[in-house]
């Protein structure tokens, strides 16, 4: 091949272009529907945590912690599973 010489595309399974269809359509919905949809979700569902009540009860920081640290200590045993 000389030098400057164009390099011929390979067609693939979903097409030469295939990853054009989606393109940022694709970041942006679903930026739009987590934000729209996960975010109010967690939210609701980490209140008592988010925002405490000024005379709450004293586990709720505890509880808050030992949930994030129990949820990342179980994303690193599935993935060291899966993996």
């Amino acid at each position: 091949m000389a030098l400057g010489e164009q390099i011929p595309e390979r067609p693939h399974a979903g097409g030469a272009r295939a990853h054009q269809r989606h393109g940022a359509y694709g970041a942006v919905e679903s930026g739009v529907l987590g934000s729209l949809l996960l975010v109010p979700l967690v939210n609701r569902a980490f209140a008592w945590w988010l925002s405490p009540r000024p005379a709450g009860p004293g586990w709720v920081t505890a509880g808050g912690v030992a949930l994030i640290v129990g949820l990342y200590g179980l994303s690193v045993a599935v993935f060291t599973l899966v993996g």
